[in-house]
């Protein structure tokens, strides 16, 4: 992504040494705690659009996550989407920002970490906690939906996709999704 005019990236980030992504992960059972994409850029700054602690929000790539050392992340872009259709898509999101974190939704991802471990998966049953408020995973999963791939997403309800759900629907599709930066 660097000097990239580009944006419409699909991105996963853990944070080192955070125990608050540890928490999300383990219950995840994630190697992610956080997912994002990559919005156009300002004043030259590649920003990201995410729902993270503070809401959604925009924020910039190289300060939050390339210059950060304690950040592990992966970037994916679509291979086969439009320009026009990834604005679109960005452009829905937008009424969203300043939207509170969903914390509340979090025990519902307990239940299912619970549920997974006597052998029982309810990720096609819908967050219970959903309160107009947002997570990344959703914030993600409504972005790749727009942009004409909702159907990737069959079989899990609203609001219960983990960052890493998500990344296994892309790393199983590599004709849809394409990596193009990882930081380790």
């Amino acid at each position: 992504m660097t000097n990239s005019p580009e944006y419409g990236f699909i991105c996963f980030a853990y944070t080192n040494n955070k125990w608050y992504d540890w928490c999300i992960a383990k219950f995840s059972k994630s190697s992610w705690s956080h997912s994002f994409f990559t919005c156009p850029p300002m004043l030259g700054e590649e920003m990201v659009m995410e729902a993270d602690s503070s809401g959604v929000s925009v924020c910039s790539f190289d300060q939050h996550y390339r210059q950060n050392s304690t950040q592990t992340y992966k970037v994916f872009r679509f291979k086969n989407v439009d320009q026009a259709t990834i604005d679109a898509a960005i452009k829905n999101r937008i009424p969203e920002l300043e939207v509170t974190y969903g914390y509340l939704e979090y025990p519902w991802f307990i239940w299912r970490y619970l549920n997974r471990m006597v052998g029982r998966d309810i990720k096609a049953q819908d967050n219970w906690c959903q309160n107009g408020n947002e997570v990344c995973s959703q914030f993600l999963r409504e972005y790749i939906s727009d942009c004409g791939y909702a159907s990737l997403f069959d079989g899990y309800g609203k609001g219960s996709m983990a960052p890493e759900d998500i990344y296994q629907v892309v790393l199983a599709h590599p004709e849809l999704f394409e990596l193009v930066e990882s930081k380790p």
